[in-house]
């Protein structure tokens, strides 16, 4: 990264990822090269600010949740943060098979539909709520699209319109994300890039604190990829 020019840094990384996946957009207007960086702006149900825009700390979870998700999840570090912003994976399969041991009557409920927060991402005009499983089958055991936060913010949206059976399996299932030992942290360094099964691992970023210069504060720059369907955001 010392040796070259930003912007041909993030061209030979477009063709790194285009290697692995088909690079697909990430917001509504088209966007196919996102910038993961602190705005000063928070995340609150219904504003349609992403939380990779803040420097608050995540709950493991899947991006795009709400929508149709990416296969791939990539990320080039840029600058990495003063202090913090620790990144971890989990296995979503492993959480699944511990519900299952732990927890099996809340397994039915994940195969139905639950709100998410969709973030302003979608048309003029149309529902500000999406409606899908957290869980659903796959060739090798299980796809997991999971949010607490967009979830959280849906049911807010939605006028808390959450009974008892939902509630038990988010809970449940987020309980089971936050144990110590099963998800492995890690810290971005300049130039290293990231790639994440998006359908069977879960990510998230601990709260940071960003250098005082501007010019130095924490940036990396995220692709979405899919291998079949639409390059447009809803696929």
């Amino acid at each position: 990264m010392d040796d070259l020019d930003e912007e041909i840094a993030v061209k030979l990384y477009w063709l790194l990822f285009s290697r692995v996946c088909r690079p697909v957009a990430q917001k509504w207007d088209g966007t196919m090269v996102y910038e993961v960086t602190d705005t000063g702006k928070q995340d609150e149900p219904g504003n349609g600010v992403r939380s990779s825009k803040t420097k608050n700390g995540q709950y493991y979870h899947t991006d795009n949740a709400f929508n149709l998700p990416p296969d791939i999840v990539s990320l080039l570090c840029v600058q990495p943060a003063m202090t913090g912003g620790t990144g971890g994976l989990i296995s979503m399969q492993t959480v699944f098979n511990i519900l299952l041991a732990e927890h099996p009557d809340v397994i039915q409920r994940l195969y139905y539909r639950f709100y998410f927060d969709r973030q302003h991402e979608h048309a003029p005009g149309d529902k500000r709520l999406a409606f899908n499983p957290i869980c659903e089958p796959a060739e090798r055991g299980v796809h997991i699209r999971f949010s607490r936060r967009l979830l959280k913010f849906g049911y807010e949206l939605a006028d808390g319109d959450m009974d008892d059976a939902t509630r038990a399996a988010i809970t449940s299932f987020g309980e089971i994300l936050d144990r110590p030992g099963l998800g492995k942290a890690f810290t971005f360094e300049r130039g290293q890039v990231q790639f994440v099964n998006n359908r069977r691992l879960g990510h998230r970023r601990e709260a940071y604190e960003d250098w005082p210069e501007p010019e130095r504060k924490r940036r990396l720059i995220r692709l979405w990829g899919r291998e079949a369907r639409r390059p447009f955001y809803l696929g």
